[in-house]
């Protein structure tokens, strides 16, 4: 045995390899912008780590990764920035441009992009050539405390947020934003305040099916007839926003499928019942049931909403089915 001491030399000169399957939080880093970074959806995060509020991430705390995701991936190299990328999965131009310091405008320039709102998983983009004007990364300071934001050439909308140690959804409900992955350099975000809490408009109500009356009398059906819908209608005012639903630390998130509701907020309108949505991106938005039409609809970022339309997704019919479910115990 005595090849054991000369084992034990070796792996004591030897480098370990570096750990992997763990990532640690930044300061002003959020959920999204880290799933961003290492090609992983936020609901796999969320579900790995147990997460129960996606919108609050402390600094220093340690996530875990799925299985052959490195934390490193997605980082530059030390001597500073590399020449190309390739785009990773859930990575957008804005994410790519706001990690290495480059204009969005400049890696379309570079890379001959029209669409600056599509890029394809394992896509390589040039990062630096002789038509970009930046060669280093853009640093921009942010005061703490500020009420408003000038939006600068380069900066994008989530290192804005992680600038003001904010989520990038509130920034997106506090401005009304319809795509955050284009902001217009010069204009003015604000950054503190409550959201705008009004849909823009009503959805148009289900209509219930025509009964028979009594001067028309009609052939016994030959299975059992459904009940008569309830008419669907939404009132346009609901109290509070996802993001102020999250500030109250009272909050109880379900995930279905793609989307999380705050199962406390849910609040009669209209003959219908309307609680607070964040979609996978964190994105604020209102999720409508009418357990008498078994019906379902929501919102957009801006608030306006769509039509009445049966469950679609696994995630709909359980989430309809547990409502109406709880209404009728």
């Amino acid at each position: 045995m005595r090849c054991a001491p000369a084992i034990l030399a070796l792996a004591l000169v030897l480098p370990l390899p570096s750990m992997a399957g763990a990532v640690r939080v930044q300061p002003g880093e959020t959920l999204s912008e880290i799933a961003d970074r290492l090609g992983v959806s936020v609901q796999r995060l969320i579900e790995i780590n147990k997460i129960k509020n996606p919108n609050h991430l402390e600094a220093g705390t340690q996530l875990k990764l799925p299985q052959g995701i490195s934390s490193s991936r997605g980082a530059s190299s030390k001597g500073g920035p590399t020449s190309s990328v390739t785009v990773g999965e859930g990575e957008t131009l804005s994410t790519i441009a706001d990690r290495h310091g480059v204009p969005v405008s400049t890696l379309m320039a570079l890379n001959s992009l029209k669409n600056p709102n599509h890029v394809e998983v394992g896509q390589v983009l040039k990062l630096k050539g002789g038509r970009s004007t930046t060669t280093q990364p853009t640093t921009f300071s942010y005061t703490s405390g500020a009420n408003e934001h000038v939006v600068r050439k380069g900066e994008s909308l989530s290192a804005i947020a992680r600038g003001y140690g904010l989520p990038v959804s509130q920034l997106v409900a506090l401005n009304t934003i319809n795509d955050p992955n284009n902001v217009h350099t010069g204009s003015t975000l604000k950054l503190k305040g409550n959201p705008p809490a009004r849909p823009s408009a009503q959805p148009a109500a289900a209509k219930p099916k025509p009964q028979p009356t009594a001067a028309q009398p009609q052939p016994r059906p030959a299975v059992t007839a459904q009940p008569k819908p309830a008419t669907v209608a939404v009132a346009p005012r609901p109290a509070t926003t996802p993001v102020q639903e999250a500030a109250t630390g009272k909050s109880d998130w379900r995930t279905y499928g793609a989307i999380k509701v705050d199962w406390t907020s849910w609040q009669p309108m209209g003959g219908s019942m309307v609680a607070a949505t964040l979609t996978a991106k964190g994105e604020a938005l209102y999720t409508s049931i009418n357990c008498g039409a078994r019906k379902i609809n929501s919102t957009n970022v801006a608030g306006q909403w769509g039509t009445w339309n049966d469950p679609v997704s696994a995630g709909e019919s359980k989430l309809v089915n547990d409502f109406c479910s709880r209404r009728s115990a």
